[in-house]
């Protein structure tokens, strides 16, 4: 079972000063579905989600559902709090999980697994509060998570593609965001600016990055733009990351 990160670990909250959202069609990695959020809560009109990871998609729902049915206290407790091993919230939400989800999430309480089980243990997140979390995430804040809910109240579940990015139809979108899957498809950054020119797309979140890397040269010089942002987790030894980002005209 391939674990996930329950929240993201970029600076999202930067996103929609960096791309017009607004009515716009999004393809979105999936990962923690804060990204998928994010983009919604500032006016995207339709939004896409990747990912080769299944789990990614089933966590995805159970976060996307407690979200339309729990109060933000409540939401926090679970997910943050809990790590999301309060059964009675979960019985709560399960009727409500579209059937593949639901038998998934049964199926670790059968097997007595916990939920926090298939979240990804990260040193960035052990000792984040809410506090924490609201700093880079939009919809951690309170009056901004009830928008979200009114939002997912009035729409279905988005489409969801389980594949490698690299074997994803091309089509068109207004914006994509991409986070780093670059690191994960082993391919050259003019390479990659190709497989990007496969769709007819105006801005692309390219890659989200937390040091400056060997080849920020080679995109800057393909067009790219890099871009610093506040870090996720501030420390002495991280005071920036960085998001590349490749605009054109559609």
């Amino acid at each position: 079972m391939e674990k996930i990160y329950s929240f993201t670990n970029e600076f999202v909250r930067a996103y929609p000063e960096m791309y017009d959202f607004n009515d716009a069609k999004v393809l979105s990695v999936l990962g923690s579905g804060d990204q998928y959020f994010t983009a919604i809560l500032s006016g995207a009109k339709e939004v896409e989600v990747i990912d080769v990871n299944i789990i990614s998609w089933y966590h995805f729902v159970l976060k996307y559902t407690a979200i339309k049915l729990l109060s933000y206290e409540d939401f926090c407790d679970y997910f943050i709090t809990n790590k999301t091993n309060d059964t009675k919230v979960y019985a709560h939400i399960r009727n409500y999980l579209p059937d593949d989800v639901r038998i998934f999430f049964d199926r670790l309480i059968r097997l007595r697994i916990k939920f926090s089980n298939i979240r990804l243990r990260s040193n960035i997140f052990s000792l984040f509060t809410l506090i924490d979390y609201v700093r880079y995430i939009p919809y951690l804040e309170k009056n901004n998570y009830y928008k979200l809910q009114w939002l997912l109240n009035n729409r279905k579940l988005p489409t969801f593609y389980n594949k490698s990015f690299v074997d994803l139809e091309k089509a068109s979108y207004d914006v994509m965001l991409l986070s780093n899957i670059y690191h994960w498809i082993d391919i050259t950054p003019e390479e990659f600016i190709k497989l990007i020119d496969g769709f007819d797309v105006s801005e692309v979140q390219a890659l989200y990055t937390w040091k400056i890397s060997y080849d920020f040269e080679k995109f800057k010089n393909l067009g790219f733009d890099v871009i610093s942002v506040p870090p996720v987790n501030r420390n002495e030894f991280s005071q920036e990351n960085y998001v590349l980002t490749y605009k054109r005209s559609k």
